[in-house]
């Protein structure tokens, strides 16, 4: 399976991409700008966490693939939210498209299939970022 990240727009703050699994467009992505993942090719595992959790671990690094709502809570974490835009640089109903995500790549496990991820990042185009009335 591959799953490409494309990096969109970026600015100081925060970047904004789309996932797609196998050429097919699946979400959005938002990661902050000054902790993101370099472009490249890496392996994705599913990792167990608990009983009723799994996060999409990046091999050889400490980042992640996960729930998040903004590139705030991402920078924290280490973690390459995922879900629908809300206003620029925040995500909401994200839990839907991770729980798709992950039987999918269950289903690869079991197969024991390789999981790839791409990211590219020569469609990023620098913006700036929202600022909100105080």
């Amino acid at each position: 399976m591959n799953i490409t990240i494309h990096r969109n727009t970026t600015n100081r703050l925060y970047t904004e991409g789309e996932l797609h699994v196998n050429g097919h467009h699946y979400t959005h992505t938002v990661e902050p700008t000054d902790r993101m993942l370099p472009a490249g090719t890496y392996l994705l595992r599913l990792v167990k966490v608990n009983a009723h959790c799994r996060k999409l671990a990046v091999m050889g690094t400490e980042f992640c693939i996960g729930l998040s709502h903004s590139f705030i809570d991402s920078r924290r974490n280490r973690v390459i939210a995922i879900g629908q835009p809300l206003i620029p640089g925040t995500l909401y109903s994200a839990s839907p498209d991770y729980e798709r995500l992950v039987k999918r790549l269950e289903k690869c496990q079991k197969r024991q299939e390789a999981i790839h991820l791409l990211i590219a990042e020569a469609t990023a185009t620098p913006n700036a970022p929202t600022r909100h009335k105080e």
